[in-house]
């Protein structure tokens, strides 16, 4: 964090990582000759690995530019400490 000279520790950008990484797994599917047309064929079959950040892996289609799964951890707060109550657990976006 302070090698960056970054105000936010790292569990706190996420979700720009992950956006980073769609963007890599994008660019690589068009191409080096990326055009538009490309990129956009490219995000129509995207599937990123999350490297732990998610349950599972993000993946797009031609219908649905969201995710096919939707992943999610339960944690409790028993007022001093934070404790996991179940692990990565997926529900299907329709």
């Amino acid at each position: 964090m302070n090698e960056a000279g970054s105000k936010y520790r790292p569990e706190q950008m996420t979700e720009g990582w992950i956006a980073g990484m769609i963007v890599e797994g994008a660019l690589k599917g068009a191409g080096a000759d990326a055009t538009p047309a490309k990129v956009r064929t490219a995000l129509q079959n995207l599937k990123v690995d999350m490297q732990g950040l998610r349950g599972g892996p993000l993946e797009w289609t031609s219908e649905n530019h969201f995710r096919l799964k939707q992943y999610y951890r339960v944690y409790h707060w028993d007022g001093a400490k934070i404790a996991p109550v179940k692990d990565w657990f997926a529900y299907e976006v329709k």
